[in-house]
């Protein structure tokens, strides 16, 4: 379920009442409080992106509800009054309406309840257009590969262990439920194999666990349900042996609540595949299945042929074999989890819609293509590593908090020190991922210490840990470790009797990477150009991987004012290009992408739009919308708008690419930090200064928390605040951030850098602008020592500080410091100007003016 597109607004008289929402809090990601109807109606109105779940009293029901109920914004209302008795008459119109509730657990209970419903419709189906299969689509992929890594990827589990993990789970988790307590103790006693169908129709603790689980879905409970689970499927696919010969292709049915979206989807899905993510009861009635339509506009019976003879999907005929067998003459058919369908048509009668569906041999072709190469990279011989890869894989990172606690209480991974150490590289991997140097790095030097005790430190097969290490400390600055460690991987991997060459040219780019980031050009380049003849050496020159090297080694000789080669590797690239996109129309992207970035050097920055732009085009045809890949297109879209100056684009690109950021990286990372940042310079840019703040301290707030973050990285965006609030004329402001900015600036540059200018300059401008004309001077006197060592003899804008010193002095009136100060800037500007020139003048009449003050103060003394 998406709660995050919800928001929940609390619209309540008594503030007292509504801020105390802890028992909701669970459900929501957002909640507003309001205790003034016209700000809510306003809030409610201008939300574009949320839906709204609104909580209201009587003081104000009669009032607001009338004038909001018909806005798509609404998904529901939930009327929550006094004791006192209320008018129900007026609510009938209002069938969004849920109540009126007088109790406030019966309102909560009643929210749960509609959550989890939604819950339920919103995620029991997936689907996946013909179009899609081309699109790397992770959501359909991941549930049909979670189910293959449940049922399957057991070879180095323990069926008694399993047993007795997910029973010690279902106990931990009913605790307080003494029903289901006895219940879990009769499973524990008598449940055999055979006894599966029975236990899974009975509806007990098992039977919500399981379909909550495969629904939202939550990979950590179905790990833990695992034992059940491969039962279940297996009683199955036995019923549907002993029954496949006396059963004919049919028809079933099976009716349920779809939400609009998915209706909307379904309609442009013809002919793609559908899928239920849980395990599928139907019926062969079809007047049976319309008894389980609520009415709603959005009830769809489900029609499915299915041909028994079919046997990757088995499915049984369960009467016999269900908990309520004997009591009902249903003829009720379960389907394994996971059963995909091709979707043949949709068609919306008076009271809903219908959805042919059909169960057919060439949907196992298909779907073995489409899932074929990520199968190869997560299977393994434990569900648990197994579901490790699958989330590292497709960036499926909500349960992994629950993995890694499960992964601290299981001591049996410790007795198979290969498969601990391969679980420790795969949370390596996830963490490196999500920018958590430190974590990935534990893991890794946890992955190389388990893999020691069964191999020697110098076998090949030990070079990714020693490169993934190599990796953790690139992303916390460690440059020179990384490139020990990489060093390590690509020797011990060239050593082996048959090298693995794509890991080989992995390792050397990486000691490029790292000599790049460091603007090593020259190292990098020779890491580069090694890469390049490896790749050539074993590979066809035409395969994918090149244009990726001719890329950097393109932007390397650009670095290096080698405009020719930069071009003759560029036009390297777009030949391997032409081939590969034949095949794998996505690499075209990264050329794009390079070109446009060279453009972009150039200034050309139109040029570099219309290349960012054809880059996302195809990345927009091939990708789903949420792939990472996006972000650093978006970026650069948003970098080349800025440039010239178009910051309702910059700012709509910037935002697309801080919301794959929030998406898939962890709170801390520092790249949503550097979001924030550009959304904050956008709005600088168009003068937007409130935003431009907003955005900024944000940046700040994320920058703070991230351990990827230092003195470099925060002490600019720190300036950039007080650059904001110099704007804003928060001088106060102005003086607190940049001193920050400069304690960090001097934490790795020295006190006279001529980078530093620009923060003396803003210090002493505020301070001077607050008439601290004592606290300014010093600054004053800074810039002056500074530009004298760095600037040329003859420089005007020296001229410039000696009088803006002047005129602190004045301000203090110390005449004769100012007199003095002001004709060394009279003196600097002469070495440049004329005599007659404005500027010139203008510092010849402020001097005049010292010394007539200076007279006026003399003869008063007298």
């Amino acid at each position: 379920m998406h709660l995050d597109k919800f928001v929940c607004i609390w619209l309540e008289k008594s503030p007292d009442r509504s801020n105390n929402y802890a028992d909701i809090q669970r459900f929501f990601s957002l909640i507003k409080t309001f205790h003034s109807a016209p700000q809510c109606v306003d809030y409610i109105v201008n939300l574009t992106d949320k839906k709204a779940i609104l909580i209201t009293t009587d003081a104000f029901a009669q009032e607001i509800i009338p004038s909001i109920h018909c806005y798509e914004q609404i998904y529901s209302v939930y009327l929550f009054v006094s004791e006192q008795s209320i008018n129900q008459t007026w609510i009938e119109p209002y069938p969004k309406i849920q109540g009126p509730f007088h109790d406030r657990q019966q309102l909560v209970d009643q929210i749960e309840k509609d959550i989890t419903r939604y819950r339920a419709d919103a995620a029991s189906i997936s689907l996946l257009s013909s179009n899609d299969i081309n699109r790397q689509d992770s959501s359909f992929m991941y549930s049909q590969l979670l189910k293959e890594i449940i049922l399957n990827d057991h070879r180095d589990e323990q069926e008694e262990v399993t047993r007795q993990d997910m029973l010690r789970y279902c106990r931990h988790v009913n605790e307080k439920d003494e029903i289901n307590l006895n219940i879990i103790d009769e499973f524990d006693q008598n449940f055999i194999p055979e006894l599966s169908v029975l236990w899974y129709t009975r509806e007990c603790f098992l039977y919500k666990m399981l379909n909550k689980a495969l629904w939202i879905p939550e990979p950590h409970v179905l790990y833990k349900l695992r034992y059940f689970l491969r039962h279940l499927y297996q009683q199955i696919v036995n019923q549907a042996e002993l029954q496949r010969a006396n059963l004919l292709p049919m028809t079933v049915y099976r009716g349920q609540n779809v939400l609009l979206d998915q209706i909307e989807k379904l309609k442009r899905t013809i002919g793609g595949f559908f899928s239920f993510n849980n395990y599928l009861s139907t019926s062969a009635r079809r007047e049976v299945a319309i008894t389980f339509l609520s009415g709603s506009e959005t009830d769809v019976l489900f029609e499915m042929k299915v041909d028994p003879s079919i046997d990757r999907f088995p499915f049984a005929n369960v009467r016999r074999l269900s908990y309520q067998q004997g009591m009902t003459t249903e003829e009720e058919l379960l389907f394994s989890m996971g059963t995909v369908f091709r979707i043949q048509s949709i068609n919306k009668d008076d009271d809903f819609y219908t959805v042919q569906l059909i169960l057919s041999a060439d949907i196992d072709e298909e779907l073995e293509a489409y899932t074929k190469k990520t199968r190869e990279h997560v299977r393994s011989s434990h569900s648990f590593l197994s579901l490790l890869k699958l989330m590292e894989e497709l960036s499926e990172f909500d349960s992994i908090e629950h993995f890694i606690e499960i992964f601290r209480e299981d001591e049996t991974f410790s007795t198979n020190p290969h498969l601990l150490g391969s679980i420790h590289h795969a949370f390596g991997t996830i963490h490196n991922g999500r920018g958590q140097g430190k974590e990935a790095l534990y893991h890794f030097q946890q992955a190389l210490s388990q893999y020691l005790t069964i191999l020697p430190r110098d076998h090949p097969k030990l070079s990714p840990t020693y490169n993934n290490i190599g990796s953790a400390h690139v992303t916390q600055s460690n440059y020179e470790t990384a490139l020990s460690f990489f060093q390590l991987a690509i020797d011990y991997q060239s050593n082996s009797p048959t090298p693995d060459i794509s890991s080989l040219v992995t390792y050397i780019n990486n000691m490029g990477s790292v000599y790049f980031q460091l603007d090593q050009f020259n190292k990098a380049l020779v890491y580069y150009k090694r890469a390049l003849d490896v790749q050539l050496k074993h590979r066809d020159d035409d395969h994918s991987a090149l244009i990726s090297i001719y890329n950097v080694i393109s932007i390397i000789y650009y670095q290096l004012k080698d405009p020719q080669q930069a071009e003759f590797y560029h036009n390297k690239a777009l030949a391997s290009q032409t081939w590969t996109t034949q095949f794998n129309p996505i690499a075209s992207v990264a050329p794009l992408l390079t070109t446009g970035t060279l453009c972009f050097a150039q200034r050309q920055y139109q040029q570099a739009l219309v290349h960012f732009n054809q880059a996302l085009k195809i990345q927009q045809r091939y990708l789903l919308p949420n792939n990472p890949e996006f972000f650093t297109t978006f970026d650069c879209i948003a970098n080349a708008y800025f440039k010239q100056d178009q910051f309702d684009q910059a700012l709509h690109y910037h935002e697309k690419a801080l919301n794959i950021q929030q998406q898939l990286k962890p709170v801390a990372h520092l790249s949503i930090a550097l979001s924030y940042m550009n959304i904050s310079k956008v709005y600088a840019g168009s003068l937007r200064w409130s935003d431009a703040l907003e955005y900024g301290l944000n940046a700040v707030q994320h920058m703070k928390i991230s351990s990827e973050a230092d003195a470099s990285t925060l002490a600019p965006l720190i300036q950039h605040i007080s650059y904001i609030y110099r704007q804003q004329c928060d001088y106060q402001q102005v003086i607190i951030y940049s001193h920050e900015a400069l304690n960090l600036y001097t934490t790795y540059l020295s006190d006279d850098d001529p980078s530093l200018l620009s923060v003396y300059n803003r210090i002493s401008h505020a301070y001077y602008t607050l008439k601290q004309y004592c606290k300014s001077i010093p600054f004053y006197q800074k810039i002056i020592t500074i530009e004298l060592k760095t600037l040329a003899t003859e420089a005007k804008t020296t001229g410039v500080s000696y009088l803006n010193l002047s005129t602190a002095y004045m301000g203090l009136e110390n005449f004769d410091e100012a007199l003095s100060t002001g004709s060394q800037a009279l003196n600097q500007f002469l070495k440049t100007l004329p005599h007659n020139h404005p500027e010139v003048v203008r510092v010849q009449t402020y001097l005049n003016a010292i010394k007539i003050r200076q007279i006026l103060e003399t003869e008063k003394g007298w």
